[in-house]
């Protein structure tokens, strides 16, 4: 039996989704301006994937500018975007070395199901899960996602977990999952 072509055929169905979700803003008049934005976006979000703590900022911004992902002239800007973002009241403790922090760990479920959520923190009888997203609108999708680690995550044995998810252009965030 040939399955090379249905493997083609869910390819290249992957890549036509993949290219309608962007299909929402392809009118919209200054293209420059959304591809600053959405880089902009990855750029905080993979910032974060290397800070544990607050005081990880400068060497995590150093680290991205040697890897030639930051230009010297970005460096301000994401700092202070960066730093307002971890002085809310709400997060500082997530930021303060409180909590063991596991960024972007993979963890592999029963069935062998790989889940990959930015950030857990485990300390204080719980764990906490933080989805981080770039994009400016709530979808029940992240909720799902959120729920679906949380989930997992009790089932491993953990009886407090909480999930959150952090839009980070509009510095909004979610409470979703709360379990105690």
């Amino acid at each position: 039996v040939n399955l090379s072509f249905k493997v083609n055929v869910q390819q290249n169905i992957r890549q036509s989704l993949r290219l309608k979700q962007n299909a929402l803003d392809f009118l919209e008049a200054d293209q420059h301006s959304r591809s600053a934005r959405i880089n902009q976006g990855k750029l905080v979000h993979e910032l974060f994937s290397f800070i544990e703590t607050e005081a990880d900022l400068e060497a995590a911004l150093i680290q991205m500018r040697q890897q030639g992902k930051l230009g010297h002239d970005d460096v301000p800007d994401l700092r202070q975007h960066v730093t307002q973002l971890l002085n809310q009241s709400m997060v500082s403790e997530w930021f303060d070395g409180t909590y063991r922090i596991l960024n972007e760990k993979t963890f592999i479920l029963p069935g062998f199901e790989l889940l990959r959520p930015d950030r857990i923190m485990v300390g204080k009888g719980k764990v906490l899960v933080v989805d981080y997203k770039v994009s400016e609108t709530v979808h029940s999708a992240h909720h799902k996602q959120v729920m679906h680690y949380c989930e997992s995550i009790r089932q491993m044995g953990h009886e407090k977990v909480e999930g959150y998810l952090w839009y980070l252009k509009s510095n909004q965030i979610i409470d979703v999952y709360k379990n105690e």
